[in-house]
């Protein structure tokens, strides 16, 4: 299955229920940007049908798509490679949460380019909580935003 026609399954059919909530789940291989706008747009619709306001979804789709351009340019240089998308409800604490994962390798900026080197300042801006996890087995970036504006 193409993965872009998989995004858009999800936003067709629904999306699986886990033992947390709502889940929407997405694996890419190899990380092309052609891949990106159906995530998106499959990942605006979700977060939609949970209630989230239009400044949550916007916030939610800007930060998660930085997360997986970072992987789609910078985690796989010379290389192919795959990333996975999980999103969730996590109805206990009322927040919705996104993981973007790549088995690439952390590639520090060389040189200062006025073009890139802003992504993980606008996740940390866009999003309530951030982390990013960089190990030899890959770089793991998790973001949160609360359902219910306050």
């Amino acid at each position: 299955m193409n993965p872009a026609d998989q995004a858009d399954e999800l936003t067709a059919e629904g999306y699986p229920t886990g033992a947390s909530g709502p889940t929407v789940y997405y694996r890419a291989g190899p990380a092309t940007s052609d891949q990106l706008r159906p995530i998106r747009r499959a990942l605006a619709g979700w977060a939609r049908s949970l209630g989230a306001t239009e400044d949550t979804v916007e916030a939610i789709t800007l930060a998660t798509d930085e997360a997986m351009s970072n992987v789609v340019s910078h985690a796989y240089l010379g290389r192919t490679g795959e990333f996975e998308l999980r999103a969730d409800l996590a109805p206990a604490a009322g927040r919705i949460e996104i993981t973007v994962r790549d088995q690439g390798r952390w590639q520090s900026a060389r040189t200062p380019d006025p073009r890139h080197g802003r992504g993980l300042t606008l996740i940390r801006a866009l999003a309530e909580r951030s982390g990013i996890d960089r190990t030899a087995a890959g770089t793991t970036v998790r973001m949160s935003w609360p359902l219910a504006a306050d």
